[in-house]
């Protein structure tokens, strides 16, 4: 039973690549944290583009600006241990990160963050280097970057 609950979950870690469409030269994944009133329910979240633009970061094809926040945080032990769900998708994640996600998350507003793990195709070489080159426009450009160092010890 173990093999098939490993081979599930790589299964859906394979196909995590559905939530992503592809990116233009200037665009970014932003993550919507839905809020929650329950602190142990599932993590919902969606991803949408944005247009990096020197004006201000814009909702793609549109002038309807977003603000954001940066998610910095310890990667701790990178291998996906928990499950959240993005566009409908289940969505594996760090343990980590998932723990920095639940203390994120808020009671009755979402939150627009923006997380290299999530809003990066991970599998994608390409966007992931282009991505990576955006990187100091994206912390620059967000209202306020959150720092997650992991829950107390």
């Amino acid at each position: 039973m173990n093999s098939i609950h490993v081979s599930e979950r790589e299964a859906q870690i394979e196909a995590q690549g559905q939530v992503y469409q592809p990116l233009g030269s200037a665009q970014i994944r932003l993550l919507r944290l839905h809020s929650s009133a329950n602190a142990q329910s599932q993590i919902l979240c969606d991803l949408f583009t944005v247009d990096l633009k020197k004006s201000g970061i814009t909702v793609a094809g549109s002038s309807v600006k977003v603000r954001y926040e940066a998610l910095s945080y310890t990667w701790g032990n990178p291998e996906p241990s928990s499950m959240i769900q993005v566009n409908g998708v289940p969505f594996w994640v760090s343990a980590n990160l998932f723990e920095g996600l639940q203390e994120l998350r808020e009671l009755a507003e979402d939150r627009i963050l923006w997380i290299d793990a999530v809003c990066i195709n991970q599998k994608d070489l390409s966007e992931k280097s282009a991505q990576v080159g955006l990187m100091f426009s994206i912390y620059l450009r967000a209202y306020r970057v959150v720092v997650w160092l992991g829950l107390p010890t």
